[in-house]
């Protein structure tokens, strides 16, 4: 499989979407209060490069208060997973739960999910920061 960093940074900035290197930060909790009012999470995120096989990530949100739905994929010009996720949003964190489409992806099979929260996802200004949990980094090692 693939080599995906623990940390990923996803951008929505004006509708331009790009992804970038992360830069470890953390959220005022009165900044969360507002975040999470105003659904800081919502929308699609995405990440693009072109480099060897390329690599692309894709994540879009939904938020209703601290409960968060979406769809996820994950791959390279030669071969991808996608899914389904939910979560909770804790502090400045959205800690998630996977499903995937088929047997393939390294997840239980949708609409079955994890039984344990394996990554968490923050917001940071325009970006929304993915950090892989260990379990799945261990998985992609194999």
């Amino acid at each position: 499989m693939f080599h995906i960093p623990a940390r990923v940074r996803l951008h929505q900035p004006l509708g331009v979407l790009l992804f970038g290197t992360l830069v470890v930060g953390q959220l005022l909790s009165s900044a969360y209060a507002k975040d999470t009012a105003s659904n800081a999470f919502d929308g699609y995120w995405t990440y693009h490069n072109n480099c060897h096989f390329g690599h692309y990530a894709e994540i879009k949100l939904t938020q209703k208060n601290t409960d968060v739905t979406g769809d996820w994929s994950n791959g390279t010009r030669l071969r991808g997973s996608d899914g389904s996720l939910k979560g909770r949003i804790r502090g400045n964190k959205l800690f998630v739960r996977y499903c995937g489409g088929d047997e393939h992806s390294g997840y239980a099979v949708c609409p079955t999910y994890e039984t344990e929260e394996s990554d968490y996802l923050v917001r940071q200004r325009s970006d929304l920061a993915w950090y892989r949990g260990e379990r799945q980094r261990d998985r992609e090692n194999l």
